[in-house]
């Protein structure tokens, strides 16, 4: 099962690769070609579009990768048939609702919000890679995702290079993840054909587990994301550029994080199944691996971040490598949360997570009240670190009491 775990977690990540290396070379070339203003523009484009996609996801992925391998033949292409009814009426939810945010958004930057208010079904359609695993096709996330990766560096390079304004390349992401859904929908249909006949029971047997999930990744994306539009807000967009310049460390932290958890979920459905003894020895392995790797990373950083943030984003992103030591722990922290909450998650301990969320996202918001003014970037980091801590923190005594109990009452 260890073995089964780590062919899909290389599988995935292998495609992903691709993905998060554009990201991440798009974000440097438009730091170095046009400066923390640009970067500002299109990191408050993607922040928008990010967490309006996590919105129309609504927990609904994670709960497809924990009931998917429940089902069998034309009972699974009904359910995954329910599955894209659901998500379908999430994204245009959520783009209604985007529409009416705008009047209160930034104005000088209204038509790339307009562009990323049409990304918002294409963005949120991240939600096959469940089905790939569990027909054991897991490269096939590898081709979607590799092939995103690749069209967003062909069409993003040479606009870049030819100093085209911020938004085409908005539209060269928004294209990008158009073809992603093709892809991704073509070849999932090789393995499941969904049958879209609306079944009352499946949709509230998946909402039931999806919704209190869902309402914690709202209040995940708020305390993940308040702090660009609140550091626009009161100190500006360049601000916002020179924070998000690091930030895209703590972006690409939870990309992988959720490749390293999300294979997990079945897994540990499965290790449940077999007795809680075998649940917590997976568990467990999976916890030191990720900390032998991560806490010398997160130690060491504070002897080599400004010499990182210099190279890679240039002489004049240089003060933010002081938010960087901070977001560093916020990196290490998001490994736990993701790992820990996959483990309540399989135990069917979810009722915390919305209140649990929730208050981290006003212990952000509170937070970057106070420190933004004064601290601008760095205190929004602190901030960041802080809601963090409560988030691992809450989760984790939930998940040891599930166990507990389970020891006690198997």
């Amino acid at each position: 099962m260890i073995r089964s775990y780590a062919v899909n977690m290389i599988a995935q990540t292998l495609g992903r690769s691709f993905s998060v290396a554009a990201q991440v070379i798009i974000f440097v070339l438009i730091a170095r070609r046009f400066g923390a203003e640009a970067l500002g523009q299109y990191a408050y484009f993607l922040t928008f579009v990010n967490v309006c996609a996590t919105f129309a996801d609504f927990g609904t992925t994670v709960t497809l990768a924990k009931d998917l391998p429940r089902f069998d033949g034309e009972k699974r292409e009904l359910y995954w048939g329910n599955v894209i009814i659901i998500r379908g009426v999430l994204a245009c939810l959520v783009m209604v609702f985007a529409t009416a945010v705008l009047l209160f958004l930034s104005r000088q930057m209204l038509h790339i919000l307009i562009i990323g208010v049409i990304t918002i079904p294409f963005a949120a359609s991240r939600f096959f890679d469940p089905v790939f695993q569990v027909s054991e096709k897991p490269w096939y996330a590898s081709i979607s995702t590799g092939i995103y990766g690749i069209v967003f560096m062909l069409f993003s390079v040479p606009l870049i290079l030819w100093h085209c304004p911020v938004w085409t390349l908005c539209l060269a992401y928004l294209i990008a993840q158009i073809l992603y859904l093709v892809i991704a929908w073509l070849l999932v249909r090789r393995l499941v054909r969904p049958r879209f006949v609306l079944d009352k029971e499946l949709c509230l047997t998946h909402l039931k587990i999806a919704v209190p999930i869902g309402i914690s990744f709202v209040f995940t994306a708020i305390n993940s994301r308040a702090d660009t539009f609140l550091l626009e807000w009161m100190r500006g967009i360049r601000e916002v550029g020179i924070y998000n310049a690091v930030y895209k460390v703590v972006d690409t932290a939870a990309l992988f994080a959720v490749l390293v958890t999300n294979p997990l979920i079945p897994i540990l459905s499965q290790k449940k199944q077999q007795g809680i003894d075998h649940f917590k020895k997976t568990l467990w392995i999976v916890t030191v691996s990720l900390m032998v790797l991560l806490l010398p990373i997160a130690i060491a950083t504070p002897f080599f971040s400004e010499w990182f943030v210099v190279l890679v984003y240039g002489e004049s992103f240089r003060e933010s490598a002081q938010a960087l030591n901070v977001l560093s722990w916020v990196c290490v922290l998001i490994f736990i949360s993701l790992l820990t909450s996959a483990a309540c998650l399989v135990m069917d301990v979810v009722h915390f997570e919305w209140w649990n969320a929730a208050i981290a996202a006003a212990l952000n918001i509170t937070f970057n009240l106070f420190l933004i003014p004064m601290y601008s970037y760095v205190g929004a980091a602190w901030a960041t670190l802080a809601s963090e801590i409560w988030i691992v923190g809450i989760t984790m005594f939930f998940m040891f009491r599930a166990v507990h109990r389970k020891e006690q009452y198997p």
